[in-house]
Order: C-alpha cells, then structure tokens, then sequence
C-alpha cells in the first residue's frame, strides 16, 4: 500500500533505494517500504493531513525538510542506524519528541524552529556527533532537554559546535528491564495485624534464592513486610514486593545477602531497612512517599534506585537518620522520570545527590 504513494528511484548506488517524494499530500499514514536508505528532500514536507509514518531500519540518511511543516506530532522514531542528518532535516517539526539513531553528522539548521519538541533523545549513540553549520537547534524551547548516554556526557558537553547547547544537554540512563516471576513463594510466615490484615515476617519453609510476596500468600490480605523478616538472610538474592503491600519495617533484611530489590505498590519504607552491603538495584513503586533514614546505607557496593515509574503528584519524602545529609542511601545512580528530572534534583534531601540522577529512558 505505502508504495502506490511513493516514489522510489536509485541513486547513483544502484544498491541504495532513495525515498524522492510523496505523490499524494492529502494521506494520513505511511509504512515507509523497507529497504529504502535515505529520505529525500521535502518528501513530508507541507502534509498537513500526515498523522503517522513508520521509518524502517533500512534508512541510514536524512536528508532537507523531510517533516517540514506537516501535521504530524508526538514522538519521531528514528531507525537506530540512522547516521547523518542533512541541512533542516527535522527542522519547522510538530514532533514532541524525538527519538535520534546512532548520529554521527549533524547538518546546518538540522533541527532548528521546533516550536513543540522537549525531548532529544541521541541515547543510542555510541560517540559524540558532529555538527558542521550553524544554529542546529534555532529556536531550542527554554525547558528542551537534549539526552546523551552518561558516559558521553562530559565529551559532549566540550565538542566543538555543542558547547553553545551544552545548557541544554543532560545525562541519561535507561532503565533496565525487569521480569517479574508469575509465582508466589511458598512457606512465608505470616502474622495478623488487625482485622484480616496479614505482615510477612519470615521465611518459614521457604529457601529460595528468589522470594515473592502476592496477594496469593493470604488472599490479598497482606499489606506489609515486617520488622526484621528476612534479616541477616544469606540465601536471599532477589525479593519482589508485590500485590496490595504498602508498608515495609525496619531492619527488614539488614545484613543479608539480597542483590534487587522490586516493589509494586508499597507506598513506606521505614529506617535501616535494607542495609545490606550486596545490594545492587532497587526497582521503586510508582506510588512511593516515604523513604526512611539510613534505609538503603551500604558499606560496600553502590546500587541503582531506579525511580522510572513513578507518578505521584509529589517527589518521595526522603529522611536522613539523625539530620546527617546523604545518611540514606548509597547511589550510583538514581534513575527519574525525564519530566521530573529538575523537579527531582532540587526536592527536599534529594539536591544532595543531585550529581547521581539521571533521568530515565
């Protein structure tokens, strides 16, 4: 279908399809036939109607105003090894965001006068592109963020043509992926709180490596983990945290052997709770308030708080035991979600380890 609208000729490489032009202005959505390299100039351009177009891996070139002025809007992705950017390439765009290849060139104006776009995205890019011409972000919105893989960042922010948008350039990570097993761990001890309510406060049988806590347990009664429940526990290497529980004590698996950490919905996590020194990711819900002092303090390897699903109205409430900053975790990084990422590193507590977040891709 996305043929009959297009133009498709050789270039002067017989073995490259090059994208010339869009027959039909008046379509709204195009799958971009595979095996085309390079899109031409003005192909998109003044499609006031386009509200979709798929871009296969197959194109590695950009080329003039490819977007300019249509009606499409939202997130752009481009093929991963997509590798230049000609002059106005994604220029006078509705895009949001957008989502770069692994960029090695960068033309005059390539992106200039996007009066909608917040987000940049070269992530996927294994080394600091370069620009040749000026103004490649015309007209850049005061509150943009250009993100670069955290390891580039001070390359980035140095290079010849990038020191001008170096305001606008920030460190980002992506957020790892994370299975959660389907199944409940057998054998946990329980205790009733009041009424129906039942706290996880032990292993009992249960000698797996991987530890599940569910509403299966107890019929979704149970809604914390109690004081000390896992505590000095050298078999464990993974808990999940899941279903309805919302609260989680003190010193709940000091001294353990737990590598991650998963929580679904807890919304407290009080003092001293999981001081093991082997701790290296903890995945936090996207409704946590509360984080307790010294809850997180290792003496050994840092670990990753990755805070990417979050979406409560407020940032966490992070305590620090006795008063003493930085007396609550131990970070190599602190994941956030990209449109809190200012908001985050200047929060109550939080500007303390403002060095070690980074927002989350």
């Amino acid at each position: 279908m996305a043929q009959a609208f297009l133009n498709v000729t050789q270039t002067h490489e017989a073995k490259n399809d090059l994208l010339v032009h869009l027959i039909d202005h008046s379509i709204t959505e195009i799958d971009i036939p595979e095996g085309a390299t390079r899109l031409g100039a003005y192909i998109f351009a003044y499609c006031y109607s386009l509200k979709r177009v798929t871009i296969p891996e197959s194109v590695a070139l950009i080329d003039s105003s490819v977007f300019w002025a249509s009606g499409i809007t939202g997130e752009l992705v481009v093929p991963s090894g997509c590798h230049s950017l000609y002059g106005n390439s994604l220029a006078y765009t509705n895009f949001t965001s957008m989502k770069l290849g692994n960029t090695a060139l960068i033309q005059k104006y390539a992106f200039a006068d996007n009066s909608k776009c917040l987000v940049y995205d070269f992530t996927r890019n294994t080394s600091v592109p370069r620009i040749t011409g000026p103004d490649v972000f015309r007209g850049i919105l005061p509150d943009a963020k250009i993100l670069v893989p955290s390891h580039l960042y001070n390359d980035w922010i140095k290079a010849t043509n990038w020191v001008e948008w170096a305001e606008y350039v920030v460190p980002a990570e992506h957020a790892p992926e994370v299975t959660i097993p389907e199944r409940a761990s057998r054998g946990l001890e329980l205790i009733r709180k009041s009424g129906e309510r039942y706290e996880v406060i032990g292993r009992g049988e249960c000698t797996d490596s991987v530890v599940v806590i569910t509403d299966e347990i107890a019929d979704g009664a149970v809604t914390g983990v109690g004081d000390s429940a896992f505590i000095d526990d050298k078999d464990i290497r993974e808990l999940f945290i899941m279903g309805s529980v919302a609260h989680v004590g003190n010193t709940v698996c000091n001294g353990s052997g737990l590598k991650s950490l998963y929580m679904e919905n807890v919304q407290s996590i009080l003092s001293i709770s999981f001081v093991c020194d082997s701790l290296e990711y903890v995945r936090f819900s996207s409704n946590i308030q509360y984080i307790g002092g010294n809850s997180f303090i290792s003496n050994g390897v840092k670990a990753v708080y990755d805070f990417s699903d979050f979406t409560g109205e407020n940032i966490p409430e992070l305590e620090w035991e006795a008063g003493i900053p930085g007396s609550t975790l131990s970070p190599e990084k602190i994941l956030v979600p990209i449109d809190r990422y200012d908001e985050w590193k200047n929060a109550d507590n939080w500007s303390y380890y403002a060095d070690k977040i980074f927002p989350a891709i």
